[in-house]
């Protein structure tokens, strides 16, 4: 097995610059020679190289520091395979048959011992599953489990992980809304955008008076795969009216912290049941799958020509 190095540190970036010539350093050893290469003067022709020659590609900063680490993307247009830490685009990349993960996503306090961990990960992975199935050849002399590998990561990744893909999304879900939210709020002499905008100030103004007064379930807090959990709550709105806000429950699994780190969000209606400026709000939370379920209610505020409810900048929760 060979460990090819290549990048370039920030000139101001002093421990980057201290990293790499450590691992200049190894490389020169006598035991390391011909194993570990670092390659210098990394440029876009090197990248080109690399993407195309690797069979893995690692990528290992410490989660959850990892902006995006786009490079593996490139690698599996060129059929090499990914050992990464759960964390950019690899915690949305990794199916578990695609490459292989460094750790299940956990984050720590203690730096030295998170190294320690994920260290030892890389190298059990690399001697129990990588190596292996790299060298395991058929009378062929071809690696039919890597190739499948190749594949899988190729058929999962690069359809959605590409220029093509995003682009796309961006004109459908951003582009195209944003030109036609455009033309209607600069239609009949700025019409509607000065309406918006004076709905803005008011909303700005009195959303100090918003507060979940109280919220609780309609039913059993044992529910059944298939049930459905309807949930009440009380919202004053102070001087604003239910059409200007946005209910929701916000709800999914919780995990071992006491979040939802894959929440859903379902709007509640507005019956027409209030008392004076607290109104009741009722919406139902579809059981879907097993589990230890949490929710709760937030109030966004509300607008037919608002871009999005978070726009404002304004949340309730209750």
């Amino acid at each position: 097995m060979q460990i090819i190095f290549a990048g370039k540190a920030h000139p101001r970036d002093h421990g980057g610059k201290e990293l790499i010539a450590e691992i200049i350093h190894v490389c020169r050893r006598p035991e390391f020679r011909r194993r570990m290469v670092f390659i210098e003067d990394y440029d876009i022709n090197v990248a080109r190289f690399l993407v195309q020659g690797v069979d893995v590609w690692l990528n290992n900063p410490r989660r959850p520091l990892e902006a995006s680490g786009t490079s593996g993307m490139k690698v599996c247009v060129n059929g090499g395979l990914n050992l990464s830490i759960l964390d950019g685009w690899w915690v949305e990349g990794y199916t578990g048959d695609n490459g292989w993960a460094i750790g299940a996503g956990e984050e720590y306090t203690d730096l030295t011992y998170q190294d320690d961990i994920e260290s030892r990960a890389i190298y059990d992975l690399l001697e129990q599953e990588i190596v292996p199935l790299f060298y395991n050849r058929a009378t062929d002399g071809l690696p039919r489990g890597w190739l499948k590998a190749m594949k899988r990561s190729m058929s999962t990744c690069c359809p959605v992980f590409n220029t093509n893909r995003m682009v796309q999304e961006y004109t459908e879900k951003c582009y195209i809304p944003s030109a036609s939210r455009f033309g209607r709020l600069t239609g009949d002499d700025l019409k509607r955008a000065a309406e918006l905008s004076q709905w803005r100030r008011r909303v700005q103004r009195d959303w100090s008076q918003v507060k979940v007064e109280n919220v609780e379930p309609l039913g059993s807090d044992t529910m059944t795969v298939g049930a459905a959990l309807e949930v009440q709550a009380r919202v004053n709105l102070g001087s604003l009216a239910p059409d200007d806000v946005e209910v929701q429950l916000f709800h999914g699994i919780v995990d071992n912290n006491g979040e939802i780190p894959q929440p859903s969000t379902t709007p509640m209606g507005h019956g027409g049941e209030h008392t004076g400026s607290s109104f009741v709000f009722k919406g139902t939370i579809p059981c879907r799958s097993s589990g230890h379920y949490g929710y709760a209610v937030r109030v966004l505020p509300k607008h037919a020509d608002l871009g999005s409810s978070f726009e404002p900048g304004l949340v309730v929760w209750g």
